[in-house]
């Protein structure tokens, strides 16, 4: 009984409140903001099975605080003058900032990932960003706008060809992506594959 009550309070707890909020209020930034929030996601999202606590589901954990505290803005004004924590303090951005965030909270967590640029063909430039990782595996899945793909697969091409399916459009080329706010855009692209010739095995570790 004394078990139930306290995962009832962890609960009551989690929908009341975030570690954002909680993170906002303490007034932190930069690096140390991505700490202190990973530190309260583990002390905030806590999963039960078969009445044990554990803190499992490390990709579903990141991709519902990023969810719970983004929605989606298409070509924000601030797009790339900004750092990612002010976005997340204006609880908005566009497909760069959702997957900086989702790159910057899994290198926190100890986990790598790599931001993969995507351009597609269309009759005006159409271009997207997703942050990609491996499981214990090494298998590639990835995060996308509030939303968490298991795909296990071999290698990124099926990442760029499940997007493809997913948004109706013809993939031009992929890329790697390396942050920077000394390049014009944040960032620039540090390799490029060609969609149709390229087997797509890369992947910056």
């Amino acid at each position: 009984m004394k078990k139930v009550s306290i995962v009832l309070i962890l609960i009551f707890i989690t929908c009341c409140t975030t570690p954002l909020n909680i993170v906002m209020e303490k007034g932190v930034t930069g690096d140390d903001l991505y700490k202190q929030i990973i530190k309260d996601l583990h002390l905030f999202h806590i999963k039960v099975k078969k009445n044990k606590v554990y803190a499992g589901a490390t990709w579903e954990i990141v991709n519902e605080f990023v969810k719970d505290s983004l929605y989606y803005t298409p070509n924000p004004p601030e797009k790339y003058s900004e750092k990612p924590e002010v976005f997340l303090s204006k609880g908005r951005g566009d497909c760069y900032t959702f997957a900086r965030i989702y790159w910057k909270l899994l290198k926190y967590m100890g986990h790598k990932s790599q931001l993969i640029y995507i351009h597609f063909y269309k009759n005006e430039r159409f271009a997207h960003m997703i942050c990609v990782f491996k499981n214990r595996k090494k298998l590639y899945n990835y995060f996308d706008i509030g939303d968490i793909r298991i795909l296990n697969a071999k290698s990124l091409k099926e990442v760029v060809f499940d997007l493809e399916k997913r948004l109706g459009i013809k993939v031009d080329y992929y890329a790697g992506v390396e942050l920077n706010s000394a390049y014009e855009y944040g960032f620039r692209l540090t390799w490029k594959k060609d969609y149709d010739s390229s087997p797509g095995y890369y992947f910056i570790e």
